[in-house]
């Protein structure tokens, strides 16, 4: 059994509750997580959402090939909300983690703030 908070989520999921800009929750699953990296964090975390059927949804990240059909916009309209209804996105999970708090409690924006070049990604992906 493994003891809670952990330091290092390599290879591991977590399974929270997301909190959509209008207030409302829905559950959801995060992976690629650093805990010491808020910045690796911002543009590689992965997040599932579930609506209240079941249903879930991969949200795509700005550089993830399958953007077209599963960003933001169609993020949003799989909840039948807007976009500004949905984004940004929020959770915390220090119940679960330690390490760095801009890791720990976040947004997702629909959009980072500052969008990565090509290199960029490419350096973050293989140092992390």
């Amino acid at each position: 059994m493994n003891d809670v908070p952990v330091s290092d989520l390599g290879n591991r999921v977590v399974g929270t509750t997301l909190q959509f800009a209008n207030g409302d929750s829905v559950g959801g699953i995060l992976s690629n997580i650093d805990l010491n990296n808020h910045t690796q964090t911002e543009h590689f975390v992965a997040l599932t959402l579930y609506r209240d059927d079941g249903k879930p949804f991969h949200l795509a990240r700005y550089h993830d090939l399958n953007i077209d059909t599963h960003g933001p916009n169609e993020c949003a309209a799989f909840f039948g909300l807007g976009i500004a209804d949905v984004f940004p996105i929020t959770y915390d999970i220090g119940s679960v983690a330690i390490g760095v708090p801009a890791s720990i409690r976040r947004e997702i924006h629909a959009q980072p703030i500052r969008r990565l070049d090509d290199d960029e990604l490419m350096r973050m992906a293989v140092s992390g």
